[in-house]
């Protein structure tokens, strides 16, 4: 079966923009039509490195997908003057609680196709995607800032909520053991690296799990684990509980009780 494709046109009033390459290999060029993929039907999460449902609150079926491809239109769309400036200020934007910058050195040299590509592997598709908004508006380039909000299903002129304020819940719910237990398995988890082990491929990613054995603490290693949390849902924390009770099983027990 033959994929849908969908017809755009590039505009040739931004001649200062650098030849972007398109995911089929073709150069883009000034007033030449294009054809790009539309995405079909997203894939049925299998993983809990997936996104969790909470975060594809933009769009139709078939966010995920979506997503991904609107932000790296929108990196697309900008000049390189103003791709340098983007990345510059993602070194400095303000982060959510808990989620880590991209290093320098990573960051620098990379295309629109890499960073869209690191921006959903550091913050997920939906967190991506708002903070690619922010740094867009922030340099002034409303234009595609608002382009990246339609694509997504928002109206234009309009803010993401979760760029607005933190989401409001009826009741707050209980914490899991890993959040109510943070500061006592920080302290006392002795066998890290038997954790991470456990949770390598099924929580963790590859650079993830490099990134806390770079540590060179048990503590530091613990804490750097915990700041990939956010993004965890319930089955990643249940994974990691799982994991602590093979390894650790009396401390465990004596959190449990105490």
């Amino acid at each position: 079966m033959t994929d849908d494709v969908a017809w755009e046109r590039v505009s040739p009033g931004r001649s200062s923009r650098p030849p972007a390459r398109l995911r089929s290999g073709w150069p883009a060029e000034a007033g030449v039509e294009r054809r790009r993929r539309v995405p079909g039907p997203a894939a049925e999460q299998t993983s809990c490195l997936a996104d969790s449902p909470s975060e594809l609150r933009w769009g139709t079926p078939g966010a995920r997908g979506c997503t991904r491809d609107a932000i790296l239109d929108a990196l697309e769309n900008l000049t390189a003057d103003e791709f340098k400036k983007f990345k510059m200020k993602l070194l400095s934007v303000p982060l959510r609680e808990g989620y880590a910058r991209i290093p320098r050195g990573t960051l620098l040299p990379m295309d629109a196709v890499d960073l869209t590509d690191k921006l959903v592997s550091y913050y997920l598709e939906a967190y991506g995607a708002n903070l690619t908004a922010l740094v867009l508006r922030d340099m002034g380039v409303q234009e595609v800032a608002e382009q990246l909000q339609e694509t997504l299903g928002k109206g234009p002129g309009t803010v993401p909520t979760e760029m607005k304020a933190p989401r409001q819940t009826a009741a707050k719910p209980a914490l899991h053991f890993v959040e109510q237990h943070r500061a006592a398995l920080i302290a006392r988890v002795t066998d890290v690296d038997g954790v991470l082990d456990a949770l390598y491929g099924k929580v963790l990613t590859e650079e993830q799990y490099q990134a806390v054995r770079a540590e060179r603490t048990d503590p530091t290693k613990m804490r750097k684990l915990f700041s990939f949390a956010p993004a965890w849902n319930l089955t990643c924390k249940d994974l990691l509980l799982q994991a602590l009770r093979d390894s650790q099983p009396y401390l465990v027990v004596d959190l449990e009780q105490s």
